[in-house]
């Protein structure tokens, strides 16, 4: 598990989005590209959202 991962895992910082990971990810940017797909797009944003969102959260939890 990624170190990022496991600081949200312990610190209970939680997604809306679940079962995307970085490799999930990278396959909805080929789909989009590949295939135009707008939904796989709209999913790739919303979880690069969440992970700016989560970044501020983690920041905030470990007072930085």
């Amino acid at each position: 598990m990624a170190v990022l991962k496991k600081l949200k895992k312990k610190l209970d910082i939680k997604r809306k989005l679940t079962g995307i990971d970085g490799k999930a990810a990278v396959q909805l940017w080929h789909k989009y590209k590949s295939y135009k797909d707008s939904r796989a797009l709209t999913i790739l944003l919303e979880y690069n959202k969440e992970d700016v969102l989560n970044l501020r959260k983690l920041r905030q939890k470990l007072n930085i």
